[in-house]
């Protein structure tokens, strides 16, 4: 966003609103954060009884035994604040949104008369789509946000007088790195305005490019500070302004890989690895340009990092000289360190993960699929390709446990002579094969009813040599009604097939992989 002035309207209350909760109804909006079930947001009926985000579900049930509580899909949260920035446009055509809670507009120079009536225009549209908003105009979008946020104001900050506005507000405000924040602790600065009354040669020798940056925001001086992110609030983020534009990518290289030391102390110290870089080039003349990264699995090496960025950056043609660089973890997940074996070596080659996000990156998101089970009794439609995200699991394609656990009645020996005792517990939870075939194939069966003795596939018949479970499938009466016996079989030839019988015709529905 490269206008002279932001707009940034903060939504306390959105993460609740949006699943249709008021202020005065207690309830915890929650999510798995370290192997538990955590307070993300709480409406201020739950936060006057003392519900903070952070603690525990049971915890917070511990102090508000009536608490509700609601599972957080970030996904489809996302996508309402996307769909709420796009009902501001008549505001601003630059709308957009800042996850979690929070809405950014650009506005045009030579407005400053009129900012206080957008202000009051802006909540109350929002007002009529059922959401109370902290509405800010300042010089600088994360200025803004911090004031709309911690503020918990209207106004209009006039040029020039970020500074002021900022000074009354905690120094936690400005979203500082755990060892910056400790650092501050340690010298008492407890206030943003206290913090900007530091000098700035000390500032720099002793925090570094993150304290710097801080403290010409505390300071009111916006000039060439690198755009804030769109992530989550607490995104690690290291950046450098440059002494002087730069050209050429190759000088940029020793700047990122400082940056990629630094971001990496900050990911270690949390007991983190980045699964998503996002490196910004702030531009002299030109809106900044912007790198996705992805890294397939959790990655905490700065050398390794710097490679992946400079295979990124490989043929890019930036428009303008290059003022300032930062680098910010997206997504992150725990890491503890990769060891390979100590006898076996194959944990030095490339990992699944990190080969799927090599090709993701080359060859684009829609180009990489895997197979993922769907929610249907049909077995011909029971998967679909989607997508594979550079981050995402590899699971095993398998079904619910739909299977009737009563085996067929015996036979006597003479009458069944393939039948073991014991197949009808080797597998009772009914996988489905991983050769799953389109469409199912005919084939024949005897005897015409109950569990096939032998099958014939391919022009051949194959004896039955144990039916290792049976499952009945009937359903979707209101599309294409299906009514089907199914069995899993091993044959004499060591084949397993998934064999169906409906409306007397045999089926086969796909072949299991058992490996070498």
């Amino acid at each position: 966003m490269t206008a002279d002035r932001c707009l940034v309207a903060h939504l306390p209350g959105f993460r609740l609103e949006r699943c249709g909760y008021a202020s005065q109804e207690p309830v915890a909006l929650v999510g798995e954060r370290k192997s538990a079930l955590r307070v993300l947001a709480a409406t201020p009926a739950a936060v006057r009884c003392g519900i903070a985000p952070g603690m525990t579900l049971a915890q917070a049930r511990a102090l508000l035994p009536t608490l509700a509580h609601e599972l957080h899909d970030p996904v489809a949260e996302r996508l309402d604040l996307a769909e709420l920035s796009q009902r501001l446009h008549r505001i601003s055509p630059a709308v957009e949104p800042l996850p979690p809670d929070a809405l950014a507009a650009g506005l045009r120079p030579g407005l400053e008369a009129v900012e206080r009536e957008i202000i009051r225009r802006v909540q109350d549209d929002l007002a009529r789509l059922g959401h109370r908003a902290h509405v800010v105009v300042a010089d600088d979008l994360f200025g803004a946000r911090v004031l709309a946020a911690w503020g918990r104001c209207d106004r209009a900050v006039p040029p020039g007088g970020l500074g002021a506005a900022l000074a009354p507000l905690p120094v936690a405000a400005l979203e500082p790195s755990p060892r910056v924040a400790t650092l501050l602790g340690g010298l008492g600065i407890r206030t943003i305005g206290a913090f900007a009354a530091l000098p700035p040669a000390s500032v720099a020798g002793r925090l570094g490019p993150e304290g710097t940056r801080m403290h010409r925001l505390a300071r009111g001086d916006t000039r060439r500070l690198p755009p804030a992110s769109a992530g989550d609030p607490g995104t690690l983020t290291v950046a450098h302004e440059l002494p002087f534009p730069v050209d050429a990518l190759e000088p940029l290289y020793f700047v990122i890989h400082g940056l990629c030391r630094d971001l990496c102390a900050l990911l270690e110290s949390r007991g983190q690895g980045v699964l998503h870089l996002g490196l910004t080039l702030a531009l002299e003349d030109a809106e900044p340009h912007r790198f996705e990264i992805r890294t397939g699995r959790p990655m905490c090496d700065p050398d390794r990092m710097a490679r992946l960025i400079r295979r990124r950056l490989e043929g890019a043609r930036l428009p303008s000289s290059v003022v300032t660089v930062s680098l910010d973890a997206v997504e992150s997940a725990p890491w503890s360190g990769i060891q390979a074996g100590l006898l076996d070596r194959s944990g030095a080659a490339e990992p699944l993960p990190a080969l799927v996000a090599r090709l993701v990156e080359g060859l684009g998101p829609t180009a990489v699929l895997r197979a993922v089970a769907r929610d249907t009794w049909r077995p011909e439609a029971a998967w679909a390709a989607v997508p594979l995200a550079a981050g995402d699991p590899f699971p095993v394609l398998e079904s619910d446990s739909r299977v009737d656990p009563s085996p067929h009645k015996e036979g006597t020996p003479e009458e069944d002579p393939v039948w073991p005792h014991e197949a009808w517990r080797l597998d009772l939870d009914a996988p489905r094969p991983a050769l799953l075939l389109a469409e199912p194939r005919p084939v024949e069966a005897e005897p015409s009813s109950g569990p096939p003795r032998r099958v014939r596939i391919e022009g051949r018949w194959c004896e039955v040599a144990a039916v290792i479970a049976q499952e009945r499938l009937s359903g979707e009466w209101w599309a294409d009604p299906i009514d089907r016996d199914c069995w899993i079989l091993d044959l004499a030839d060591g084949r397993r097939v998934w064999i169906g019988r409906a409306w007397g015709h045999a089926l086969l529905y796909g072949a299991f992989d058992q490996g070498p």
